[in-house]
């Protein structure tokens, strides 16, 4: 670069010297109609789970330098709670398992009485995601978030106001795991407590989705149908569009057999006479009934909860089991 040109450039960055940041704090953040940030991702290339990468004494220095920056910028915060929670696991056992008290090792760095080398090592590797703060236990997220653990008990209160409360209504147990991280909770059964409190809610059981016949006029490829199958419990849905639609083919390959036995607890579809007014936010089944008996070409007899039997029995295609 020329003399001259090189004091033109030193002049105009001068001019302009406002437009750059020279910390955390001056970065404001531009409006989403000038840019935008995107990911140039293939929608055929489905997304792949790596392994967690540890990185190197020397590089986590340099991040923990730049995590203080922006704490201190006020981009990262945490959350601190003026009760003491459980430790994350507890230790003692009769059956001779070690149950790896991570709290209590992350404190005196002591490994529990007869533990081997093998749990030894076991416990160094989960104490590595896990911080301590004080007497509350918090762990590290993957994208340097600190969530803190809570115990039985207020997981569960967490799990019914996710799912019932403010957070939201009803949502499937996917998307609660990921609101109660959102929140700054974690627990190791989480996604497993979700689900189970997913599959027994009245609620969710008694409504269902809509599903979507025929649409004219014909899509750009040829396609009239959309084939709709929803998991109740998961409420995750597979869509596929089709040109024709054989039924038996369908109904064959979506559809499996279910058995019913006297004692089981059931929902039975309401079939409406006419169209209800309320539409979509109508109930989709009742319940839940009592299976009073079975017979061979798949009938059934029920009684409501109080024991009285119902007038007329039902086809198994018209009833789902019901989770309590």
């Amino acid at each position: 670069m020329k003399e001259t040109e090189r004091n033109k450039l030193i002049r105009l960055l001068h001019d302009y010297k406002d437009v750059f940041a020279w910390s955390y704090q001056d970065m404001l953040g531009l409006d989403t109609s000038i840019v935008e940030h995107k990911l140039p991702l293939k929608p055929e290339c489905p997304p792949v789970k790596r392994k967690l990468r540890r990185m190197k004494p020397e590089l986590s220095l340099k991040i923990k330098e730049e995590v203080k920056k922006k704490f201190d910028a006020g981009f990262l915060a945490i959350s601190k709670y003026p009760r003491w929670v459980a430790n994350i696991v507890p230790i003692p056992k009769k059956d001779g398992k070690v149950y790896y008290d991570i709290k209590e090792y992350i404190k005196s760095r002591e490994y529990p009485p007869n533990a081997s080398e093998n749990d030894k090592r076991t416990l160094r590797r989960l104490s590595m995601s896990f911080f301590l703060n004080g007497e509350v236990l918090y762990k590290r997220n993957h994208d340097v978030v600190f969530l803190r653990c809570v115990d039985a008990v207020e997981a569960q209160q967490i799990v019914k106001e996710v799912h019932e409360g403010s957070f939201g209504i009803h949502t499937n147990e996917h998307a609660m795991a990921r609101k109660i991280l959102r929140a700054g909770y974690y627990w190791l059964t989480m996604e497993n407590d979700c689900f189970k409190y997913v599959k027994k809610c009245h609620k969710c059981q008694t409504y269902a989705d809509d599903v979507i016949g025929p649409i004219e006029p014909k899509a750009s490829n040829g396609h009239r149908f959309i084939l709709v199958a929803i998991d109740y419990f998961t409420k995750w849905v597979e869509v596929a569009s089709y040109a024709h639609v054989r039924l038996k083919k369908v109904f064959e390959k979506k559809v499996h057999p279910r058995e019913f036995r006297e004692g089981d607890l059931v929902l039975k579809k309401i079939l409406q006479v006419q169209k209800d007014r309320l539409g979509k936010w109508a109930l989709n089944y009742e319940g839940p009934l009592v299976v009073k008996k079975v017979f061979s070409g798949g009938a059934l007899i029920f009684t409501n909860m109080d024991g009285k039997d119902l007038l007329h029995p039902v086809n198994s295609d018209a009833v789902k089991k019901y989770y309590a």
